[in-house]
């Protein structure tokens, strides 16, 4: 009886052991789709700072472009006054 006793102790440390890593690996499973996120997550504030940074400096081209085509103006302006008073 003690022979059977012994059997179903280590047949039973088996089953516990085998639950064990079955529940280890589910719980790693289950934490893939949150690391997925977190990185994802990640990725789109990157592509958002991207394109806040591509808006910023197309603005800033087109403040440079009018402020050349402002000079131009300013010295068209110049010039024609500068007939006008001589």
């Amino acid at each position: 009886m003690a022979r059977h006793f012994t059997a179903f102790v280590e047949k039973s440390h088996d089953a516990t052991i085998h639950v064990a890593e079955s529940s280890n690996q589910v719980s790693s499973v289950a934490n893939r789709p949150h690391h997925a996120n977190e990185q994802m997550t990640a990725g789109m504030e990157e592509a958002a700072k991207q394109a806040k940074t591509k808006k910023v400096l197309s603005s800033i081209e087109e403040g440079v472009n009018d402020i050349g085509v402002s000079t131009t103006e300013a010295g068209k302006s110049r010039k024609a006054l500068k007939e006008i008073l001589l």
